[in-house]
């Protein structure tokens, strides 16, 4: 097993991830946590190196409200970085 973190994703997505059983291709890096050596993918992409793009398969699934394009305004009233939760 290698530690996959979503910002060492090569993607054109406003979210980069990936889907089970994707085909990828990446470097290995050696990254220490806590004193523990673990391995971690780096520079992923699709085979050939091609940008990954999965955000539109997943937005297709969705249900918008007013559309997929549309787009609110609001005032942050609470967001806490740490639990990665707000409220607008």
């Amino acid at each position: 097993k290698v530690f996959v973190f979503w910002k060492n994703i090569q993607s054109t997505d406003r979210f980069p991830s990936l889907l089970k059983d994707s085909q990828v291709q990446f470097t290995v890096s050696v990254v220490e946590k806590r004193g523990v050596k673990t391995l971690q993918a780096e520079n992923i992409c699709g085979l050939g190196g091609v940008p990954i793009s999965v955000q539109d398969e997943v937005d297709q699934k969705k249900t918008f409200v007013g559309g997929q394009n549309l787009r609110y305004t609001g005032t942050l009233k609470f967001f806490s970085p740490k639990q990665g939760f707000g409220y607008i």
